[in-house]
């Protein structure tokens, strides 16, 4: 028998998978991701008796709901934890919401990164305006996104030659790196990074390993003030195309699970790669 829950996910054009089956790493309560098999792409959710679901909005157009998880902690009070499940370009996806919400347009403006938020408020970005993907502001600039990532126009910068690095891969915290035509950072950490961001070190835990254990990290930055231009691709998102002019980089403010925030902090401030 079909569910409300799987109700809920079908009325937007999405499957899910429902089990009881939950991973160790996930805190054994709860966990949620998109995964594919031979019919495409499905939202695997795993979940303890004692963790209630609720949808607290679908937008069928949009292809988007907001999901609450909930359980009872230890003394008594109940922990929750909100997620934006929708459809992207080309993907369906899974945010961790940084705050309590329970509509799809306030799920979407909290992701945004402040300074984008404020942008936005400032040359009056209202209405059906403020979520989509190229939105103009005055004096024929605009901000762009893709996925996690959001470029907001500096027509004033201009770097030293010297300092612009070519085809430039970055990352927001997981999955696959996005490219960009040219690049320019400054300050940040250097930090080493196992897999899709799974284990995050500094660079004296680092020189603690192993070599065999060293090869499995690559060197990153993190934290760093980052400009791009050009052509921004990935592989699961339309290309991007920012022209001659320099924009500023900001992730989403998306949160991180227990284990990500374990491993990731303080390096994933904003900017990884």
């Amino acid at each position: 028998m079909t569910t409300v829950l799987e109700k809920k996910f079908e009325s937007v054009g999405a499957r899910v998978k429902i089990s009881d089956d939950v991973p160790r790493t996930n805190g054994g309560n709860f966990s949620i991701n998109v995964r594919s098999d031979k019919k495409g792409e499905f939202f695997e959710i795993r979940v303890k008796k004692e963790v209630d679901l609720l949808v607290q909005d679908v937008q069928k157009g949009d292809r988007h709901l907001v999901l609450l998880a909930k359980a009872k902690g230890d003394r008594g009070s109940w922990d929750k934890q909100h997620y934006l499940c929708g459809h992207d370009e080309r993907h369906w996806f899974c945010a961790t919401l940084p705050k309590p919400v329970t509509t799809v347009a306030a799920a979407k403006q909290s992701l945004k990164p402040k300074e984008v938020a404020e942008l936005e408020r400032s040359e009056g970005v209202r209405g059906k305006n403020v979520h989509k993907r190229h939105k103009r502001l005055n004096k024929g600039r605009a901000i762009h996104r893709q996925g996690e990532f959001f470029f907001i126009p500096e027509p004033g910068y201009t770097p030293d030659p010297r300092r612009i690095i070519k085809n430039e891969p970055m990352s927001g915290g997981g999955g696959h790196s996005h490219f960009v035509s040219e690049m320019v950072r400054s300050g940040g950490e250097t930090v080493y990074i196992k897999g899709d961001n799974v284990s995050v070190l500094p660079p004296d835990k680092y020189r603690e390993l192993s070599k065999h254990e060293k090869a499995l990290y690559r060197q990153a930055v993190a934290g760093a003030q980052v400009y791009v231009r050009g052509k921004v691709t990935h592989v699961e998102h339309k290309t991007c195309d920012l022209g001659s002019i320099w924009h500023r980089v900001h992730v989403n403010r998306e949160s991180r699970t227990r284990n990500e925030r374990r491993s990731l902090t303080p390096f994933i401030n904003g900017f990884i790669d």
